[in-house]
């Protein structure tokens, strides 16, 4: 099983919005729930999209963290064509 994930249009907070920026933390403990539960019915690799933008780093690090943990391999790309030409390669 494969997935791909894109961050290529994430909301734009404005200043008096960052406050509620703890929402990130809480996304990513939602991120390992859903990779973990996914890991144990078959995920076996996640492509993404969308990492290359600076303010995306500590998600990105987080995402590699989670997936390392979990035994899944994560690949980056610059465009949703080049992660599917990837996933294509996996499917029978």
């Amino acid at each position: 099983m494969s997935a791909i994930t894109s961050l290529l249009k994430p909301p734009v907070l404005e200043a008096k919005e960052r406050k509620h920026f703890v929402y990130i933390t809480n996304i990513l403990s939602a991120v390992f729930a859903v990779l973990k539960a996914a890991h144990q019915n078959g995920l076996q690799r996640v492509g993404t999209v969308g990492f290359t933008d600076p303010i995306r780093r500590e998600y990105y690090e987080r995402m590699r963290a989670i997936s390392a943990e979990l035994g899944i391999e994560l690949r980056v790309f610059d465009s949703i064509e080049a992660a599917v030409a990837w996933m294509k390669r996996f499917v029978a």
